[in-house]
């Protein structure tokens, strides 16, 4: 009888930590159909990328321009992949809050590191500057995840949209301070975005989602 208690531990525990698993993924909507999305979204844009901006720019030499085209393109795919960011209903959520700032933290890092990556890839096959590309798609995710954080997944869209809209509109911002379209990134740029990714990723593990908290209050 003592073996037989010790056999069913080795099987009991990954069951338990695989049911959890699946109920936090489940919760994020972060599922196979979710992974199709932002890898659909991802190759659009290399694909209006590739063909746009050689007929757009037919002087210029690949792996040199990022047009409105582009950046619009590359806030598409970074909305898509901070969905999961959505935390679920209120009684799944409300009682472990203390307990999901490391499941939060890890979540945003994901997305972070799947953007960049696919940022990167992107980049490639369509011949833009990887740098900037990059550099951009990162701090639209950062300001994604702050947005999700202070409006929820309904609105948090917001933040990187308005942003590449006003650095976007002929003349509104000066070239000299239109870092998100400039090929040789300053140190200015660069260290705006890692705050951005910073308070992206603090603000969402501390307070998770909007739509939960708005949640939380109607319900409580």
């Amino acid at each position: 009888m003592r073996t037989a208690r010790h056999d069913r531990v080795p099987t009991t525990a990954p069951r338990r930590h695989y049911r959890m698993v699946s109920a936090w993924a489940a919760a994020h909507a972060l599922t196979w159909r979710w992974c199709g999305a932002v890898l659909v979204a991802w190759a659009a844009v290399s694909l209006f990328a590739a063909i746009t901006v050689p007929i757009k720019y037919p002087y210029e030499a690949l792996g040199t321009v990022v047009d409105s085209g582009v950046i619009a393109g590359i806030v598409i795919p970074v909305i898509v992949s901070c969905t999961v960011l959505y935390e679920g209903p209120r009684d799944l959520i409300g009682s472990a809050a203390r307990r999901l700032i490391v499941p939060r933290i890890a979540l945003v890092s994901g997305i972070y590191v799947l953007t960049s990556a696919a940022a990167v890839v992107t980049a490639v096959i369509a011949s833009l500057p990887v740098v900037i590309v990059t550099v951009d798609a990162m701090l639209f995710v950062a300001l994604c995840a702050l947005g999700v954080s202070l409006l929820g997944v309904g609105l948090g869209w917001l933040l990187p949209v308005v942003f590449a809209f006003v650095f976007s509109a002929p003349g509104l911002v000066p070239w000299e301070y239109n870092v998100i379209y400039q090929r040789d990134v300053s140190n200015a740029y660069l260290a705006l975005v890692a705050g951005a990714l910073i308070a992206g990723m603090g603000a969402y593990a501390s307070q998770g989602s909007r739509d939960r908290m708005v949640d939380r209050s109607v319900q409580g």
